[in-house]
C-alpha cells in the first residue's frame, strides 16, 4: 500500500468512526435509516465550501493528549523546572532534555520530532535568545483552524455521546461517568465577560486538578498490556449564544 493511499484510508477511517459515532445517537433518540439519511443529505446541502487544511504528520486519537503530557511534564516534573518552579528551556530536537524526548517519552505511536516543530509554527513554545524553547503557557491552546485542533474536537465528540449512550443505557460500569451541564436562558450582556473570565478560572482549576490525578496515576507503558488500560479524561467547555439561537463555542 502506498504512502498517500494509507493516509487516506486512515483520514476515511476516522471520518467513518465519528459519523457512525453520530449515527448511533441519532438512532438511539428515535430516528430511523430513512430519516439519517435525509438528515445527513440535507446537512451535506448546507456545507459551505472550505480552503483544504494543511496535512500535518502524526495524527491521531492520541495526539493531544500526548502533547498535553508533554507540557504536564514540563511544568510539573522535578527534571524539567528550574529552583522557581518554571520550566527550563529546551532544545528542540534530538535526544536528552528537547521538546522532542518529551514528546516521545508518552511513547505514542506519533512521530515525536514533527509535533516539537509544529509545536513552534503555532506558537505553543518560543525561542528564547539563547536560542533554546520555553512553552508560552501551561495549557496547550490552538487559536487557528489546524489538524490538531480538528482531532480534539472530532474525538471530543465522538466520547461525549459516548458517555450519554452508556450513561443512558445502564450498562457497563455502575457508577455513571459525569455528564453534566449549568445553564440560564438570559444573562445580560454586560455580564458576559464576567461569565467568560468566571467559567475560564474555574473550568482551568478543575482540569489542572483532574489532570494531576491523572497523570500521577498514569499506566506504566512498559509494564502494562495495552489490553488491560483504558482511556480516561475530562473534558470542559462553556458556551455563549443570543436568546433562540445554537450555542456558538
Amino acid at each position: 500500500m502506498t504512502q498517500k493511499k494509507k493516509s487516506l484510508k486512515e483520514d476515511l477511517g476516522f471520518a467513518v468512526e465519528l459519523t457512525t459515532a453520530l449515527v448511533n445517537f441519532l438512532h438511539s433518540a428515535g430516528l430511523d435509516k430513512k430519516g439519517i439519511e435525509g438528515a445527513v443529505r440535507e446537512a451535506l446541502r448546507k456545507m459551505p465550501t472550505a480552503k483544504a487544511v494543511r496535512k500535518v504528520a502524526g495524527i491521531d486519537a492520541g495526539t493531544a493528549s500526548t502533547i498535553g503530557a508533554a507540557f504536564h511534564r514540563w511544568f510539573r516534573s522535578q527534571e524539567f523546572i528550574d529552583r522557581n518552579g518554571k520550566p527550563i528551556p529546551l532544545r528542540l530536537l534530538g535526544p536528552g532534555k528537547t521538546v522532542q524526548s518529551l514528546i516521545a517519552a508518552d511513547n505514542a505511536a506519533v512521530p515525536a520530532g514533527e509535533i516539537a516543530r509544529e509545536l513552534g509554527r503555532l506558537g505553543l513554545v518560543k525561542k528564547t535568545a539563547a536560542g533554546r524553547y520555553v512553552p508560552t503557557a501551561l495549557h496547550s491552546l490552538i487559536r487557528t483552524h489546524h489538524p490538531y485542533l480538528t482531532e480534539h474536537i472530532a474525538h471530543s465528540i465522538i466520547r461525549f455521546l459516548h458517555t450519554v449512550n452508556e450513561n443512558a443505557s445502564g450498562s457497563g460500569n455502575s457508577v455513571p461517568l459525569i455528564e453534566r451541564y449549568a445553564h440560564v436562558s438570559s444573562i445580560s450582556e454586560s455580564r458576559v465577560r464576567d461569565f467568560k473570565d468566571f467559567s475560564n478560572q474555574q473550568g482551568e482549576a478543575l482540569i489542572d486538578t483532574v489532570n494531576d490525578w491523572l497523570e500521577s496515576n498514569r499506566a506504566n507503558s512498559k509494564a502494562t498490556s495495552p489490553k488491560n488500560t483504558y482511556q480516561a479524561g475530562l473534558h470542559v467547555f462553556a458556551y455563549v449564544a443570543r436568546s433562540g439561537k445554537s450555542p456558538r463555542r
